[in-house]
């Protein structure tokens, strides 16, 4: 795992949309998401194939969601409140985002650092995606797309306690 800007060994896993194009990625998002949840993204993960989940599991992963999520159109709804250059009153900004949206740019987050680690960007990074051992494995192509769409190229998809025992190098 490459430390970030920060200094953390931590993945992406939080996004903030600001209100126009602009998208961030990582514990500055994180941070601001306090101050403004409808922004914000946050363990998406989970929903990349919402119809692999159970519906307990379903209940919880929206719940976590700091943003509006659509269940029948699958989409993040993110929301804002800008003013307008011509009235001065304040209206609602809306984007909508696909988890699988969502996952390509927290992928390109990491991509973007691993790319300050490693000159040579002539091909796409190798990249080895630890992810629960609860994820459905159906979901798991979905996810290799993202990071593949993203530019990176997926090696292998692991569960989380496999990648501890080889990063211990207990196995």
């Amino acid at each position: 795992v490459i430390a970030n800007k920060q200094g953390d060994r931590n993945s992406q896993a939080c996004l903030l949309w600001g209100g126009d194009e602009e998208i961030e990625c990582g514990l500055t998002a994180k941070q601001k998401m306090a101050t403004r949840p409808k922004q914000a993204v946050a363990n998406s993960f989970q929903l990349l194939m919402p119809q692999e989940l159970d519906e307990e599991r379903l209940k919880i992963a929206i719940k976590e969601l700091p943003c509006d999520y659509d269940a029948l159109s699958h989409t993040f709804q993110l929301k804002c409140q800008i003013q307008d250059d011509k009235s001065d009153e304040l209206r609602e900004n809306v984007r909508e985002l696909t988890p699988f949206d969502v996952q390509v740019k927290l992928f390109r987050a990491e991509l973007e650092l691993a790319r300050q680690y490693h000159i040579s960007s002539e091909k796409d990074p190798v990249v080895v995606i630890s992810i629960p051992s609860y994820y459905p494995k159906s979901a798991w192509p979905e996810l290799a797309r993202a990071a593949k769409e993203a530019g990176f190229h997926v090696a292998q998809i692991i569960t989380e306690p496999t990648a501890a025992i080889l990063a211990y190098g207990i196995g």
